[in-house]
């Protein structure tokens, strides 16, 4: 039986919880340069939360991971801290392909993706990476 989970979780104070909301994270940063600082707190609670999950629920056997920084890499490092072989999918956009660039982002990109079972490209631009 094929279900979907949707983990929830809060990684700031409420009020000021802006970091993916709208046009999402690359978008928000440049309007917003201060929202960079959620940015840790956002990647440790979208990881414990998804690691909660995968310890309540041993029926879990694929990940969609829609972005892959933030979402990918949560999933790589959930898989990893829980030692579960669990099949992470993960979909690259323009925005998280090209606004992150650079000799940090390229290696942490292919950390992210070889670890993934398989990678879906939105655009024809993604897909020459």
């Amino acid at each position: 039986m094929i279900r979907a989970i949707r983990v929830v979780f809060r990684y700031f104070f409420k009020s000021l919880q802006m970091l993916t909301y709208g046009a999402g994270i690359v978008h928000n940063i440049r309007r917003r340069p201060w929202l960079i600082l959620e940015i840790p707190a956002y990647l440790i609670a979208q990881t414990l939360a998804l690691v909660k999950q995968l310890r309540r629920d041993s029926d879990i056997r694929v990940i969609h991971a829609h972005w892959w920084i933030p979402q990918g890499l949560s999933a790589v490092l959930a898989t990893f801290f829980t030692r579960r072989r669990i099949n992470v999918i993960c979909t690259i956009h323009g925005p998280d392909l090209f606004g992150l660039t650079g000799f940090f982002w390229n290696r942490l990109r292919q950390f992210v993706l070889r670890r993934c079972a398989f990678v879906i490209v939105t655009s024809p631009e993604a897909q020459r990476m």
